[in-house]
């Protein structure tokens, strides 16, 4: 009988080998899946933070829509008060806590407070802090925004017709010219040659009128752009603002008159003009800031303190207007003055050759100009005015030559916005009847 004997060799070398690498697998198995558990845990927790972090942002949101409408009818409220907008100091709550279906679904409120300012009693343009409290789901979002009533001082350059209807002919805006701050007409603007506009130029027109037909000859620039098709502003048809405003402190004159204003803060007026007059000084502190003259106002000289002077007839700058403490230099200064006329405001034709006024100039039924603007014989230097124009026609001030752009006659242009008028006009000025919003901010 034939004996076979096992291979333990091949048994010892072959056998063990396959039992470990099953355990190997089973090892290898078990950690992949360790590793893929955790990372599906990992990837579920983000998910799960993902969600909540959108749900958040979801419900911020609608908190944040929510304080915007708020704001929306907090401010439309007061537009719709601009006649008569609301007394005192105390704080308005027009429309309590109210609901709000957001778009693409579910709920929220918003809570709206007005706040008058505290200088409101005693200011003309009163300003309101309008605040708007947004909830959704418990997340809140606050924002507040301050809305004034709106002055003719805020602008550098306004006017109802760029058309002079009186003279038959429209006034230009040439290269010499250079326009600082807000610019508005009710009219369509004429551009000759390369004029430069600083600040944001607004015209209820659907188009400039180009004296070449536009670019390249006629090139402008819009430093800050511009808006054509905007909405009007209408000027008022008197000086009740003012008047009201004399009344109750300011000074009265019923006669044609000549001020003269006083670097130590006082000013001189005489009863009448020209010959045999009458005069006297008195402090500008014992008055309101206003003064009227029924009649015809001359004006010059250097102010010290604030001011608006209204006429019922012509107001006539017959020598430089200067603030005592000049304002480019010393922006803490507090000097301001408006001229204020029911007609023209003109700069006299004897004039200095160079004249600055420093003010907001305003002539409600015609124009600011210059008295013998189109002679050759009246050729000048430059008006610098430093502060804002407003006028229903736009007045001729010089004329120049077509064919080169020469000055021919009276004064070349250099108007320079102040932006202290924007927020503090000149008291009693002449008011928009509009709201602007000055601050928008989130609390």
């Amino acid at each position: 009988m034939k004996i076979i004997k096992p291979n333990w060799k091949n048994n010892f070398l072959e056998c063990p080998p396959r039992a470990a690498e099953d355990g190997l697998t089973i090892i290898g198995t078990l950690a992949l899946s360790l590793i893929l558990s955790l990372a599906l845990t990992g990837i579920l927790s983000v998910t799960s933070t993902e969600a909540s972090l959108s749900r958040q942002l979801n419900h911020s949101m609608r908190a944040l829509f929510m304080s915007e409408a708020g704001i929306s009818l907090g401010e439309g409220h007061l537009w719709n008060l601009v006649s008569n907008p609301p007394a005192g100091t105390a704080t308005l709550y027009p429309f309590g806590t109210s609901p709000l279906s957001p778009p693409g679904g579910g709920s929220g409120t918003y809570e709206v407070s007005i706040a008058p300012d505290a200088d409101n009693p005693t200011n003309d343009m009163k300003m309101y802090t309008v605040q708007s409290i947004g909830e959704s789901d418990d997340r809140l979002r606050t924002i507040e925004t301050d809305i004034q009533m709106e002055s003719f001082a805020k602008f550098a350059y306004f006017s109802n017709n760029e058309y002079n209807s009186f003279y038959g002919f429209n006034i230009w805006f040439t290269s010499s010219d250079v326009i600082q701050g807000p610019l508005h007409s009710n009219d369509q603007i004429s551009i000759y040659n390369n004029p430069v506009f600083l600040g944001l130029v607004s015209s209820t027109a659907s188009s400039f009128n180009y004296y070449h037909g536009g670019p390249p000859a006629d090139n402008p620039t819009f430093d800050k752009g511009y808006e054509l098709g905007a909405d009007p502003v209408v000027l008022p048809i008197d000086l009740s603002i003012l008047t009201d405003k004399v009344a109750s402190g300011g000074l009265q004159i019923n006669s044609d008159s000549l001020i003269t204003l006083n670097s130590d803060g006082t000013m001189t007026y005489t009863d009448g003009l020209g010959g045999n007059v009458t005069s006297q000084t008195i402090n500008l502190s014992a008055i309101n800031g206003t003064v009227f003259v029924d009649g015809v106002a001359a004006v010059k000289g250097t102010l010290n303190g604030r001011l608006t002077i209204g006429s019922s007839d012509d107001m006539l700058i017959v020598d430089n207007i200067v603030y005592n403490t000049d304002p480019t230099v010393d922006p803490a200064s507090t000097d301001t003055l408006g001229l204020v006329s029911e007609k023209n405001v003109e700069v006299w034709k004897n004039a200095p050759y160079d004249v600055e006024v420093n003010g907001v100039l305003m002539a409600l039924e015609n124009s600011f100009e210059v008295q013998d603007w189109d002679k050759t014989s009246n050729l000048k230097g430059t008006l610098s005015i430093f502060g804002g124009l407003i006028q229903e026609f736009r007045g001729p001030v010089g004329t120049f030559y077509s064919s080169t752009g020469q000055k021919r006659s009276g004064y070349t242009k250099n108007y320079s916005y102040d932006t202290r008028m924007r927020t503090n006009p000149p008291p009693g000025f002449p008011l928009t009847g509009h709201f602007e919003r000055v601050a928008w901010r989130e609390v």
